[in-house]
């Protein structure tokens, strides 16, 4: 359809308007569509590219907090486990000592606090004179 203007001499687009509304047969309202002009296309181009930029910006962002928030997961369950348990899981050098009089193995830390204690095994009874003279505190 060639570009054909109703009233083209009129001397603005107001006067052009009601030009029209006055001589038409029939005036009411319908959606149409309208190609789009060179300027809007790219100026909806520019902001599809904006949009796309935050997005990709968002996504990042989104990687990041997920990260951020099972880490913080992971350090809350580690927490809730400690306390169930009831003690921290450390690395420390113990010591266990042999008491042959209560048949016990009684396990130290280095700062002699008593960590556990258990029932000798039938293996750790077996006793040398050299565990029985430590035992006594002899050196000779």
């Amino acid at each position: 359809m060639a570009e054909e203007k109703k009233f083209p001499n009129a001397k603005s687009d107001l006067e052009r308007y009601n030009l029209l509304k006055g001589s038409a047969d029939r005036v009411y309202r319908q959606n149409i569509d309208i190609p789009l002009t060179s300027k809007q296309i790219v100026e909806i181009s520019t902001d599809l590219g904006v949009v796309q930029t935050t997005v990709t910006e968002m996504n990042e962002e989104i990687k990041y907090l997920k990260k951020e928030k099972k880490k913080q997961t992971a350090q809350i369950f580690k927490n809730l486990q400690t306390l169930a348990k009831g003690s921290n899981t450390e690395d420390c050098e113990l010591f266990d000592f042999r008491d042959y009089t209560n048949n016990r193995v009684n396990t130290y830390n280095k700062d002699g606090d008593l960590i556990r204690g258990r029932k000798m095994l039938p293996e750790e009874r077996q006793t040398t004179i050299f565990t029985e003279g430590l035992k006594e505190g002899t050196n000779d």
